[in-house]
């Protein structure tokens, strides 16, 4: 985004009042001008092709780009003014950022090395980082969405990133560009953010080389090299050389997260989880907990334990106890029907929603007597998330977790604290929303671990306090 083009027959002058005074750059959907705002702001402005106004695919795709760089932060990519997505010509209105994307700067002006290329390293793993914890994988990190400007790399481009609130991976469609491809990409396997890693690494490489790592030749014998051969980083100095290795293993779960790999570029110890790490503990016996103006955590196993909020757990047996009375009274009513030969389908419906009434509600009461007595908790510490409900606590460490999120519950659309675990943890049987917790979502997978109506906290405190201590694991809300 170094200069504009001038432009063309056919090219708009205005769009949504703002002033177009040149060409940025043209992909398949659209075309991206350098603007003026109506205060003089240059600002890049994205315009849909008029060939695309009319394709429904092409809108959502347009929308979902605006929906995902609103999320992320604005310190690492280019910030969203303006946008209108459903008019004619759907179109997003963002920060202009003056400088060259990584690719330009590189072919112009040779490769980095030494404090420039760790600076880089550092600012745009920084940058991913953010991403990820916003919930994101841009799926198409590269050199030519990297833009190098004066306060440092901003990554562009969302066009194909996907949102994780759904689950903790997502299956991929064989997108993004073959150099930088993750072999799990490649091979149509469940993309995350560590797939985004593999990429930053293979972008690591060609800023110090010129080159990416398995090459740019032909795109089957790319792809082969991705799948089968080990990449060459003798080029990068050894304090970069390990790290970027790490981030190039074929297996996604052998990688580190941005988070860790920051970390380490800053010097800091090796933050990522053992492969020997605890699998999930269940408990039954009651744990002792701090108060809940515990605060934050002080260091491993401490941290904040929110109750349930006691009038909710006294209304919820307090329906359970009327529902099994008015069972009771329907039960009683088809007696006294039988007994003085009332109308027989009367009687039926009576007698079965009477019978109904009385089960649910006998199965209900002895769990909502047990939480009174018992309180409902929900502990965030440094080690993971708990849940004690009706006197089990079931414990989930932060290595067996894949995502946290604060999302609305299916069925039941409530607000609830949520986690998808990583493959190979047993999850909890899958029930409905009335349930003890933790319990799975039939339809979704997602475990709930909390409703946010239960805890004494409201939802955007605690999704504050879930970020905080999830890191790269959150998910955001939905």
């Amino acid at each position: 985004m170094s200069g504009a083009a001038a432009l063309v027959a056919g090219d708009p002058g205005e769009v949504g009042g703002y002033v177009l005074v040149g060409r940025l750059g043209e992909g398949g959907q659209g075309v991206v001008y350098l603007g003026r705002s109506p205060s003089g702001r240059q600002v890049a402005v994205k315009l849909l092709s008029a060939g695309f106004s009319g394709d429904e695919a092409a809108r959502v795709r347009f929308v979902r780009e605006l929906e995902t760089a609103r999320r992320v932060a604005d310190f690492c990519t280019a910030r969203v003014i303006a946008a209108d997505v459903y008019g004619d010509r759907p179109y997003i209105v963002s920060e202009y950022v003056r400088g060259r994307s990584l690719h330009e700067l590189i072919r112009a002006d040779g490769v980095r090395a030494g404090a420039d290329l760790h600076r880089l390293a550092i600012g745009t793993v920084t940058a991913l980082a953010a991403i990820h914890r916003a919930g994101i994988v841009h799926r198409d990190f590269k050199p030519p969405n990297v833009i190098v400007g004066e306060d440092g790399p901003r990554v562009i481009d969302f066009g194909i990133a996907r949102a994780l609130d759904g689950m903790a991976t997502m299956r991929s469609h064989t997108v993004g560009t073959p150099a930088y491809m993750a072999p799990e990409q490649v091979a149509g396997l469940p993309l995350g953010p560590a797939t985004d890693m593999f990429a930053w690494a293979s972008t690591l490489v060609f800023a110090a080389t010129g080159a990416p790592p398995f090459g740019a030749d032909s795109i089957p014998a790319v792809l082969h090299r991705v799948l089968h051969a080990e990449p060459d980083v003798s080029a990068l100095p050894p304090e970069l050389a390990g790290i970027v290795r790490a981030c190039l293993a074929k297996d996604p779960e052998l990688r580190p997260t941005a988070a860790q790999t920051l970390m380490r570029l800053l010097g800091y110890p090796d933050t990522a989880p053992e492969a020997s790490a605890p699998r999930v503990e269940r408990v039954t016996t009651t744990l002792e907990v701090p108060a809940p103006d515990a605060g934050r955590a002080t260091g491993p196993g401490s941290g904040v334990v929110l109750r349930g909020r006691k009038a909710v757990l006294v209304g919820a047996l307090a329906r359970t106890v009327l529902r099994l009375l008015i069972g009771v009274v329907m039960l009683a009513g088809a007696v006294s029907g039988t007994a003085n030969n009332a109308d027989g389908s009367l009687v039926v419906v009576l007698g079965a929603l009477g019978i109904y009434l009385v089960v649910t509600g006998l199965g209900r009461l002895v769990p909502r007597i047990r939480a009174v007595r018992e309180p409902f908790e929900l502990r965030v510490d440094g080690d993971g998330l708990g849940v004690r409900d009706s006197g089990r606590l079931t414990f989930y460490r932060w290595p067996e977790i894949g995502r946290v999120a604060v999302r609305r519950t299916v069925p039941g659309k409530k607000w609830a604290v949520c986690v998808a675990t990583v493959p190979g943890v047993p999850s909890p049987a899958l029930a409905g929303s009335l349930a003890p917790l933790p319990h799975a979502e039939p339809k979704t997978g997602w475990i709930v671990l909390a409703p946010v109506s239960l805890l004494a906290i409201k939802r955007r405190p605690l999704e504050v306090l879930l970020a905080d201590r999830s890191g790269p694991r959150w998910g955001g809300n939905n």
